[in-house]
């Protein structure tokens, strides 16, 4: 959290966006203690985090960029066309992220993993680069949420009814 909170700190002095926590997990262990150790010592007020889906959806889709550890946030930002760069400190998280990945695009999701000798440094540029391309590719992104839902449905819709 220490390494996070350092280049959140570097990158909020060079980009005039507020910082917005999105705890997704709510119950203990939760998200929102994680995110209070990492950006407390940033100044960034914690009363008003979304509680319920609509508000975490709301809250997520007007971001530039979305910096995560949790696959479900990046989920919901992807879906909505905002960028993110997310971090695995797990093979797990790792694997699911890069599937994300895959399915988005790398050029709207970069994963970092957090054990890298240089996670630092790729995360400080992931987040640049991310965030000057943030509006073209809004719509390459949100194209390909629009492509999983259809595949979704075609998938559902060839599934057999059961009888009755």
């Amino acid at each position: 959290l220490a390494l996070l909170s350092g280049v959140l700190q570097r990158f909020s002095t060079r980009h005039p966006a507020p910082l917005r926590p999105v705890p997704i997990s709510l119950r203990e262990p939760n998200d929102r203690n994680g995110i209070h150790t990492l950006l407390g010592p940033l100044g960034v007020p914690f009363e008003d985090h979304p509680q319920t889906l609509p508000e975490v959806l709301a809250h997520v889709g007007g971001c530039r960029l979305l910096l995560s550890g949790s696959y479900h946030a990046a989920v919901f930002a992807l879906s909505q066309g905002v960028p993110v760069v997310a971090v695995a400190n797990s093979p797990h998280y790792q694997q699911k992220l890069d599937g994300l990945a895959r399915q988005f695009g790398h050029e709207g999701c970069c994963v970092i993993p957090l054990s890298e000798p240089h996670a630092v440094a790729r995360l400080e540029a992931a987040m640049e680069k991310l965030w000057h391309h943030s509006p073209a590719l809004r719509p390459g992104l949100l194209a390909c949420a629009k492509q999983q839902i259809q595949a979704g449905q075609r998938a559902y819709q060839s599934l057999p009814l059961p009888r009755a």
